[in-house]
């Protein structure tokens, strides 16, 4: 059974090379990951202090979004992935127009710098191993 499953592997040589990538690059990710889960946390202690709970009583979507850490935490995922970020940005402008600037940052460092280096690494890998 073991040498029918390598026949086929070699069958299979482009699954095998994704294999061998996602296994050779999970350290890199890893420690990229642990970052962008830094710039997260970091930001979302400082949107709950700055926003979040100065203002959680007079409008509901600062609850909503930057009420508790766990709360801003989700929310900074959210932009990270672009996902609903205009309203999340819009809510937190309604009460200084500065964090405009903020969110922007953010998108700028985590998802255009972090996770594009992070499906660069994988590609290189891809590619070093293809060439193997």
């Amino acid at each position: 059974r073991l040498v029918r499953l390598v026949r086929v592997l070699r069958m299979f040589s482009e699954l095998v090379v994704l294999v061998q990538t996602i296994g050779s690059s999970i350290m890199a990710v890893a420690w990229m990951s642990l970052l962008l889960f830094l710039v997260m946390y970091t930001g979302s202690i400082v949107t709950v202090l700055l926003i979040g709970q100065p203002y959680k009583d007079v409008d509901p979507d600062v609850d909503k979004y930057f009420g508790s850490l766990a709360n801003a935490l989700f929310t900074h995922f959210c932009v990270v992935t672009l996902e609903n970020w205009p309203d999340i940005a819009d809510t937190a402008m309604r009460h200084s127009q500065w964090w405009a600037a903020y969110f922007v940052a953010l998108i700028v460092f985590t998802n255009f710098a972090l996770v594009n280096l992070m499906v660069g690494v994988i590609v290189q890998r891809i590619i070093l191993l293809s060439r193997e």
